[in-house]
């Protein structure tokens, strides 16, 4: 008896440890893909004790009234919990900046979670349907690029996998089936870590043959949908990066966005991974500024990077000091800043910004918060920095000069011949900016016209082979779109004594309400060079602002080569100035616009400019992709319900008839949970096939499951309405 009540603990304590497996795994899977804020601590401890009550509950012989008695209680409560605890939650998930699931919360979602799932671990044992409890939630972001918390799935998969692998133990056994969800628990758990380690994720660089089928599969499928539907959509990658870097860390950077054509991950660049870029033309946020004038194109900053390994951009070490980012505003003349807006359609969590903000940053975000910012740059009016601003401005120039004038020794010795020439072709700086700037931006402007000239615009550019180093490789094809030009750029730069930093993010085209939709194909990379006093200035090294297409250049201000000249951004408040330019090449028109933000630039995509006609607007397959989601779980479980249907089947069909028989008897002791007595047959037939040394017949493995089907008929029949619905769902195991 003394061992018997020890095989039922040792029971429980399997049962606790796989809901919490699922629970724990779950509920932070689901948080960590929908960028919540939450203290891992305390998660791990209610999901602890809510499956161990969950699981106490239901191994009660009147566990189940209880568990309606508690739901009842919750559902009169409904009223004080909406406006205690709910109401206040969805009021953060609104507000901008706040996205924190907090204690309450938690307690909340995991006890109601634990209950289900501690029915179907206790009672039910499906391991399918514990599967769809946990995976449904995190599969909308997943199809939308954002990877959840990694250890998660793979907490929550150990959890249903344990349940699948103990599936045949009959619950009468205690002592073998708690050895079985102990070993089965341990055993998923190395499974995946072993997994984990053979296939990791940081650092993998996809061959090409499998980006080459990726892409080939993506273009077919999206041109055989342009030809049913007559509709003009692009493919598109299937998960695009964008990361950032010297930022508060807001959360792991994911697959989230549209990318620049480099993978960006924990604020390393792989430039390994700059091969042909194709885009779905899928809309990853939308902006709206009060901006007065704001038509134009402004950058939205998503992050930077500081060394150049040849492979790769890494991050600097972190500035120790009070944030640098206000000092750009520091210098705006005294007017109203404006306001701006950022809705993200996918994933959440990361912070992108106009230049020059007015307030710090939010230390975290969710879908949706607004910045304060000022418009223009320091040609737009300029004010010398004073108090502690000046002295935050030369504390953090040390930094920069110690970081970001850094060119490696082989990259030198190729770079440097290209000096020479660019001397012999200045862009002067708009007359506007304060006198000590004009040489650094002419520079910059000087280097961004003789990239522009050196190199094509070219979106199907081929990826570096091992071993080789990017710049090298881009100067040696002559083609590349923005990643290519502003690593060389930022390169260049610096071999000129001027601080500057490999920057990413989008480019958002405002309308003339300040509003503006921006797609994948709107993300980019450009170059940002330190002007002291000031800040980090964005300048745009691409071609036209990366205006052009893989098939060639626009015609309309192609340069000597065919393409168009670099374009440097443009202020959308201020007016245009005409071109001051010497150089050798007259028929390139020069940087003429400047850099705050750029009319007409995005990373790979071609808004109207001049004369050209206007592209017919992308097509917002918003609602297809939300239907989609909606019907996903009643067809991915009418796919398991059929999938365990046809697994039923095969049991009863097995070759090896005896096996086949145990079989039944298993979903027949099964079946007894719900009130079925005693059969002799069946226990009859499972002992001849378990314990005798013959093959039992044809005729007694179909009189088995005959019986089967008429007990479960016959338990059904005796059961209530919804009980009976109940048993319905879950025939594939009984």
């Amino acid at each position: 008896m003394r061992r018997k009540h020890l095989d039922g603990l040792l029971l429980h304590l399997g049962n606790a440890l796989v809901t919490l497996a699922l629970l724990f795994g779950g509920l932070e899977a689901f948080l960590s893909a929908h960028a919540y804020g939450y203290s891992r601590g305390e998660l791990l401890a209610v999901c602890a004790l809510a499956s161990v009550l969950a699981v106490g509950l239901y191994a009660w012989r009147h566990g189940g009234w209880a568990v309606l008695g508690l739901l009842a209680v919750l559902t009169l409560a409904r009223d004080p919990l909406w406006e205690k605890l709910l109401e206040p939650a969805a009021d953060m998930f609104r507000s901008a900046g706040t996205r924190r699931a907090g204690l309450p919360l938690l307690i909340l979602t995991a006890g109601v979670l634990a209950l289900l799932l501690g029915w179907l671990v206790v009672r039910a044992r499906c391991w399918y349907l514990c599967a769809l409890v946990v995976t449904l939630p995190v599969l909308p972001p997943i199809m939308e690029g954002v990877l959840p918390e990694w250890t998660a799935l793979l907490l929550s998969a150990a959890g249903w996998g344990t349940l699948l692998l103990t599936a045949l133990f009959d619950k009468r056994d205690p002592a073998g089936l708690w050895r079985a969800q102990l070993a089965s628990l341990a055993g998923m758990g190395v499974f995946l870590a072993l997994l984990t380690a053979a296939l990791p994720r940081e650092g993998y660089l996809r061959p090409d043959w499998a980006t080459n089928a990726r892409d080939k599969l993506v273009s077919a499928a999206a041109g055989g949908f342009s030809g049913v539907l007559d509709w003009d959509l692009q493919a598109g990658d299937l998960i695009l990066d964008i990361g950032q870097t010297e930022r508060p860390a807001l959360r792991p950077v994911v697959s989230f966005g549209g990318s620049a054509g480099a993978a960006v991950e924990n604020g390393r660049v792989d430039l390994r991974s700059a091969g042909p870029r194709a885009y779905s033309q899928r809309q990853i946020m939308t902006v709206e500024t009060d901006q007065p004038d704001p038509a134009g194109t402004a950058f939205l900053f998503g992050g930077s990077a500081a060394f150049y390994t040849g492979e790769s951009w890494e991050d600097a070490e972190p500035y120790t000091g009070a944030s640098p980012d206000l000092l750009p505003a520091g210098t705006a003349p005294d007017v109203p800043p404006a306001t701006m807006t950022i809705s993200l359609r996918t994933g959440g969590g990361n912070l992108f910004t106009p230049y020059r903000l007015d307030q710090e940053p939010p230390a975290s975000v969710g879908k949706q918060y607004t910045l304060s910012y000022r418009p223009g740059g320091p040609e737009d009016g300029f004010a010398p920095l004073e108090g502690p601003l000046s002295e935050l401005a030369a504390d953090y120039r040390s930094y920069v000069y110690a970081n970001y004038l850094s060119v490696p020794t082989g990259i030198q010795t190729l770079l440097w011949p290209m000096l020479g020439a660019m001397e012999r072709m200045p862009v002067e700086a708009d007359p506007r900016l304060p006198e000590d700037y004009r040489e650094a931006v002419a520079a910059a402007l000087t280097t961004a016209h003789y990239l522009s000239g050196l190199a094509e615009y070219d979106l199907d550019a081929p990826a570096m082979e091992p071993g080789e180093d990017f710049v090298e490789h881009f100067l040696d094809a002559r083609r590349g779109y923005c990643v290519h030009f502003a690593t060389t750029g930022v390169l260049l730069l610096r071999m000129q004594n001027i601080p500057a930093r490999y920057a990413s993010g989008y480019l958002a085209h405002l309308d003339g309400s300040g509003r503006a939709a921006v797609l994948d194909s709107n993300a980019h990379a450009w170059a940002e060079i330190y002007l002291d006093g000031y800040g980090w200035y964005p300048v745009e090294m691409t071609p036209g602002g990366g205006t052009g297409s893989a098939a060639g250049q626009e015609e309309d201000g192609a340069g000597e080569d065919g393409q168009e000249a670099a374009r440097p951004p443009q202020t959308a408040q201020s007016p245009q100035q005409p071109p001051q330019q010497t150089t050798q090449r007259p028929e390139a028109p020069p940087p003429d616009r400047s850099p705050a933000e750029t009319p007409g630039g995005s990373g790979d995509a071609a808004p109207p400019r001049g004369d050209a006609e206007t592209p017919r607007e992308p097509l917002d397959l918003t609602w297809l992709w939300r239907t989609l989601e909606v019907l996903a779980l009643p067809a991915a479980l009418a796919g398991l319900y059929g999938l365990a249907l046809a697994r039923r089947r095969r049991s009863r069909e097995d070759g090896d008839r005896n096996r086949s028989v145990i079989r039944a008897y298993g979903r027949y002791r099964r079946l007894t949970a719900w009130g079925c007595g005693e059969d002799e047959l069946l226990e009859t037939l499972a002992r001849k096939a378990r314990f005798s040394q013959h093959t039992l017949t044809e005729e007694e493995r179909a009189a088995a499951w005959e019986r089967l089907e008429v007990l479960r008929r016959e338990t059904a029949g005796a059961l209530p309405a919804w009980k009976r619905w109940v048993l319905v769902l879950l025939r594939p195991a009984l």
